[in-house]
């Protein structure tokens, strides 16, 4: 039981780094982009770097929000369940 906890907290902490660095590489995007300002996208009018991050992360919400917050949920169960196990508590 203690190996399946860990194990499933090191998939979540892994999936949660991703967002992270995903959430990252589209800020690091949005500051080095030196086109023309204002331009047309799928989701209106881009007049700043803030817009086009805002665009770049809210157009991919749909499909990383349940999952993220799944894996915040699992990762904090399974870091109690391995104190828990650790402390040779009864679960």
């Amino acid at each position: 039981m203690k190996k399946t906890w860990k194990i499933i907290g090191i998939i979540s902490a892994v999936f949660i780094l991703l967002f992270l660095v995903f959430v990252l590489i589209t800020l690091i995007k949005s500051l080095s982009y030196t086109g023309p300002y204002p331009y047309p996208s799928i989701a209106g009018t881009i007049n700043n770097w803030m817009d086009r991050f805002i665009v770049g992360v809210g157009i991919f919400s749909p499909f990383y929000s349940v999952p993220l917050i799944a894996s915040v949920v699992l990762f904090i169960i399974s870091l109690v369940k391995g104190r828990k196990v650790k402390n040779n508590v009864a679960v």
